[in-house]
């Protein structure tokens, strides 16, 4: 049941037109996430198992607000993986526009999907 419930995530988050330009990949297992609201935006950060500190993401943290076309696709498949023990592998670029200290994320792949 799991595994289909993660393909069809998969399946709805299929975003093969973006353009990866400048984006860094990083992969692990979701250790948690939050959702709130952030500038009157619904706001989604999660933590990979393996993330670091680095650069102007102090926290280690993946962020995306409810202005992105991609937020209900993203924030589905992370929650899905936090809670299927999945391995994902998150697309962000190294800028923090969304929350000053935790990286843009842009993609979300789980199981073996190509970007």
């Amino acid at each position: 049941m799991r595994k289909s419930i993660l393909s069809v995530v998969v399946a709805v988050f299929c975003v093969s037109t973006l353009a990866w330009a400048g984006t860094k990949s990083f992969s692990g297992k979701v250790s948690g996430y939050s959702v709130s609201i952030w500038s009157g935006k619904e706001l989604f950060m999660f933590k990979l198992d393996s993330s670091v500190s680095e650069g102007c993401n102090t926290t280690g943290r993946y962020a995306i607000n409810s202005d992105s076309m991609q937020y209900k696709s993203i924030k589905a498949a992370v929650m899905s993986a936090y809670h299927g023990g999945s391995d994902v592998l998150v697309k962000a670029n190294d800028v923090c526009t969304v929350i000053s200290n935790s990286y843009d994320v842009y993609g979300v792949r789980i199981g073996d999907m190509p970007f």
